[in-house]
């Protein structure tokens, strides 16, 4: 994981420097995603929470669903 988490990270950078909040949020999700696989589940929670905001904050339906998913998956016992 540790490559994937490499290039998410430079592309959250990027996204962020662009001022693409989409992108961002997306990235966000992603390190979420590998921290989740990862066992962090308390990262990946903080990750998601983080990409579900921003995805509110713009209006993006679709990522906020995701995002909640991700929060419902990172929570469960299984």
């Amino acid at each position: 994981f540790a490559e994937g988490e490499r290039l998410q990270r430079e592309r959250l950078a990027i996204v962020r420097e662009i001022g693409n909040r989409q992108g961002e949020a997306s990235s966000l999700g992603n390190l979420g995603n590998i921290a989740s696989s990862r066992g962090d589940l308390a990262e990946a929670e903080r990750l998601y929470r983080e990409s579900l905001e921003i995805y509110r904050e713009i209006g993006d339906r679709k990522g906020e669903a995701t995002s909640l998913h991700n929060l419902g998956i990172s929570q469960s016992p299984f």
